[in-house]
């Protein structure tokens, strides 16, 4: 009995040249399906660092009594603890509390952190702006109460953020979706989505009141 040339166990040359050009085919159409969610993953990641900074720097001013501030350094963030009484006796110098404030060192940060800048963390990609976009890069929260504090007590020239007060995170790619981390003047901290409506719990409800972001 005769067999069939297609029974054979192997692909024939054209069955494998059809074989190679559907994977091509399928990994193009793919491709920018695949760049926008890790731009997209970059974004909430950045954004999740800033509420969680935010979020640590609010608990250390509850617990410590003392103001406390999460400086936005452009590629990461650092808290800090501000010693009032240095910051009165001295306006206009920068007063971070050191951990011990009897000790002749330099101000020891409570934490940093520093997203990455290469390899799987790479998140250079990403762009963090300050609304209002005026050099604000800090937000300072009241010792005691954890409420956003402005002016800054630090003393330093870097202004604090104000209502209405959000850093906006962005990827590389024009369809991905930006993210808002907002803080309200009570010391709410949020991460939400801009493009969803304000009805949304997941949405952003700002405006231009002395209330801001909530």
């Amino acid at each position: 009995m005769k067999t069939s040339p297609h029974s054979s166990k192997g692909l024939t040359l054209v069955e494998l040249m059809t074989v190679i050009a559907i994977l091509v085919l399928s990994l193009l159409l793919a491709a920018p399906s695949i760049s926008g969610y890790l731009d997209e993953r970059k974004v909430k990641n950045v954004a999740e660092s800033l509420y969680y900074g935010m979020q640590k720097a609010k608990a250390v001013a509850v617990n410590t009594n003392d103001p406390t501030e999460l400086t936005w350094t452009g590629q990461g963030w650092t808290i800090w603890r501000i010693d009032t009484v240095a910051a009165a006796a001295s306006p206009g110098a920068t007063t971070h509390k050191t951990d011990d404030p009897t000790a002749a060192v330099q101000p020891k940060s409570v934490e940093v952190f520093n997203w990455g800048s290469g390899g799987d963390n790479d998140w250079s990609s990403v762009t963090v702006t300050t609304v209002p976009a005026s050099g604000q890069a800090t937000v300072t929260f009241t010792g005691g109460d954890g409420h956003l504090e402005f002016p800054n007590p630090d003393g330093s020239s870097q202004p604090n953020i104000q209502p209405p007060n959000r850093f906006v995170v962005t990827g590389r790619l024009a369809s991905s979706r930006p993210m808002w981390v907002t803080v309200g003047v009570g010391g709410g901290v949020r991460v939400c989505d801009p493009q969803l409506p304000p009805s949304d719990p997941k949405g952003c409800v700002c405006n231009t009141s002395p209330t801001g972001c909530g």
